[in-house]
């Protein structure tokens, strides 16, 4: 329901679960609105489907679902499921806290890109929700500058896919991102990182004296570009974004940071900026 992103991530859980049994549209409109918060965080999604509804187990996946279970099922099996679901969810913060370790080294001196754990999505070629995080981690454990993280979450995305088709709304995300990638470069800081870290959801991440003011500055910067029309095989197609700026603060690791950063941008309006 409405407000279920948000209290998702105020739990902290690790299993999101989704009953779409006899309610497969309204499933469906959960699993996207919970697939930006648990991609972010590295939790499991699972979704239970009626036995009817086999079929959509395809559009349940593209839809932001990790795992799944179908009628007929005993309270045994559904424990099942949950035990694996949080087996994943374990499994991928347990990874992504590795390689962020296994990445340690002298980050004054390291490029921006990501380095030894260089993870790309696949659509836009930025770096990924794992890589945004090792990365993050690795910048966390320096003492100096401020650490931002700025989150864009572009609207309308479900829309596009519905009148243009899949490939038109894949082709927008990666104008989006060469668009991001621009402003990014143009902004001139050594430290800084982008990635797509969830299917609308776009990081930026800075290091840097002054990352609050350039966090707030590129924003601004942000809402223009991504308000300007794109054309797709001759379509003319519009969308909107939300951002929000967390400051790293004490104590904070990758994912109290993103956690933080999400919960705000899943309250934000259309044009936001604010700081967290």
């Amino acid at each position: 329901g409405e407000g279920a992103d948000q209290r998702f991530l105020e739990s902290e859980a690790r299993i999101a679960v989704v009953d779409a049994r006899d309610a497969l549209f309204d499933g469906l409109e959960a699993l996207r609105l919970l697939a930006s918060p648990t991609g972010t965080t590295g939790a499991a999604l699972v979704v239970l489907l009626g036995r009817k509804d086999r079929s959509a187990l395809d559009t349940a996946y593209q839809a932001g679902a990790t795992h799944y279970l179908v009628e007929p099922f005993t309270e045994s099996d559904f424990h099942h499921s949950l035990r694996f679901a949080e087996r994943h969810a374990r499994r991928v913060a347990g990874h992504w806290k590795r390689a962020s370790r296994d990445g340690d080294g002298d980050a004054a001196d390291a490029e921006p890109e990501v380095q030894a754990h260089d993870t790309r999505d696949v659509l836009t070629s930025l770096a990924d929700a794992a890589a945004v995080h090792h990365w993050l981690d690795d910048q966390l454990a320096q003492p100096e500058g401020q650490i931002a993280l700025l989150l864009v979450g572009v609207t309308q995305i479900e829309q596009v896919n519905a009148a243009y088709g899949r490939r038109a709304g894949d082709m927008l995300l990666q104008m989006l991102a060469r668009r991001l990638d621009r402003l990014v470069a143009s902004a001139g800081r050594r430290l800084s990182l982008i990635g797509r870290i969830a299917g609308a959801e776009f990081a930026i991440v800075l290091h840097d004296e002054r990352a609050s003011d350039i966090a707030q500055m590129l924003a601004e910067q942000i809402v223009t570009e991504v308000g300007r029309p794109f054309v797709v095989d001759g379509d003319i197609i519009t969308v909107n974004c939300r951002s929000t700026i967390a400051m790293a603060r004490s104590g904070d690791d990758a994912m109290r940071l993103v956690r933080r950063a999400s919960l705000a941008l899943s309250g934000a309006d259309i044009g936001d900026d604010k700081i967290v």
